[in-house]
């Protein structure tokens, strides 16, 4: 599979791109619409601790934490934090990943509806 195989036009390519600089005028502006950006992140630093002083236990036990989401990411930001990186800058990377994310699973849902369409 190859990443990104899809290609964009100039209009595309533009729109996605003006998309790109209204989340990073967001962030830098501390954009909130919905209301709870926030305060999620800002639960998440317990959990982020908890998993830099005992990340075994606070794995085993991550669901008595009523977290909704996967574990997966409060675990990647628990290593920069454990590297002394400042928040401003891991929110920055956090933002950079989840962009880079959506890229990725939107290619790898269609390469896998081309698959399904050749053996139907």
């Amino acid at each position: 599979m190859k990443l990104l195989s899809f290609k964009f036009d100039k209009n595309t390519t533009f729109i996605l791109f003006g998309l790109y600089l209204s989340y990073l005028l967001g962030f830098i502006l501390g954009e909130d619409s919905n209301g709870g950006a926030i305060m999620d992140y800002m639960g998440y630093r317990s959990i982020i601790n908890d998993f830099i002083l005992n990340f075994k236990n606070t794995f085993l036990n991550f669901d008595q934490y009523g977290e909704r989401h996967s574990p997966v990411l409060i675990i990647i930001l628990s290593f920069f934090y454990k590297l002394n990186i400042d928040d401003y800058t891991i929110r920055l990377i956090n933002l950079h990943l989840s962009i880079i994310s959506i890229f990725f699973f939107i290619n790898v849902y269609y390469s896998n509806l081309a698959k399904l369409i050749k053996i139907i």
